[in-house]
């Protein structure tokens, strides 16, 4: 398994349960210190030089990667009367072309072992829209169409939306009534824990019905999914 942005915040969560799960895990980073038992990657994800030695390292290490878990994103926080060009194609780069350059050398890989498991962590942004975060709403779309290219052959694409007030990822204080009744009400550690425990869940083989789909966490009350399919993806066989 390969979880961009592993070292810290809501993807340390993700990358310290499926390694607890038993998974080979393998984290990109630029900085900081890494969970135990995985094997970290430091990468520059904005470069697609960098993604191919990602997984050239990886592939190496630790053999074919047969789940990805696409976390690693940038929040820049402007409105669209006032953005320039540049910022937002630089938000672009940061966030969603990141993720199809490594869709795109993940791919070719998974569709010749028959199955593998994509997976999407993304702003809550991508359904509701959210004033300021414009330029990083495309992921949707790529789920979906990723998701429809690929599930002939045995693979599966979703995105999980984190719905709650985010350690690592934005800032609580810019989203005002949005997560408040959260913020008072809900630990951020309980609802990252619930994201993580919904990301091993469509890493697992058992969820080859399931593409197609964004999946909110709404707090730690539980999953409420929305636009789940029974596909012809089967099982992703044994992971790493």
């Amino acid at each position: 398994m390969l979880v961009t942005g592993g070292n810290h915040g809501l993807g340390l969560v993700i990358a310290r349960t499926l390694a607890a799960d038993g998974d080979t895990v393998a984290v990109t980073y630029l900085s900081g210190r890494l969970p135990r038992g995985v094997l970290g990657v430091p990468a520059y994800l904005g470069d697609p030089g960098c993604v191919d030695k990602v997984f050239e390292t990886v592939e190496e290490e630790q053999g074919p990667v047969e789940v990805l878990v696409a976390n690693a994103c940038t929040i820049h926080d402007t409105v669209m009367r006032t953005m320039p060009t540049w910022f937002f194609e630089r938000t672009l780069t940061e966030n969603l072309n990141r993720t199809r350059w490594m869709m795109g050398r993940v791919i070719p890989g998974m569709v010749h072992r028959g199955g593998g498991r994509i997976i999407m962590v993304a702003s809550a942004a991508t359904l509701d829209g959210e004033a300021e975060w414009e330029a990083g709403t495309g992921h949707l779309e790529l789920m979906r169409t990723v998701a429809a290219e690929v599930a002939p052959y045995g693979i599966t694409c979703n995105l999980v939306r984190p719905d709650l007030p985010p350690s690592g990822r934005g800032r609580v204080e810019r989203t005002g009534e949005r997560f408040g009744w959260m913020a008072d009400e809900v630990p951020a550690s309980a609802g990252e824990a619930a994201v993580a425990a919904t990301v091993a869940l469509l890493a697992s083989p058992s969820s080859g019905g399931i593409t197609g789909t964004a999946v909110p966490v709404v707090g730690v009350s539980g999953i409420e999914a929305t636009g789940v399919v029974a596909s012809s993806a089967g099982r992703a066989g044994t992971r790493a």
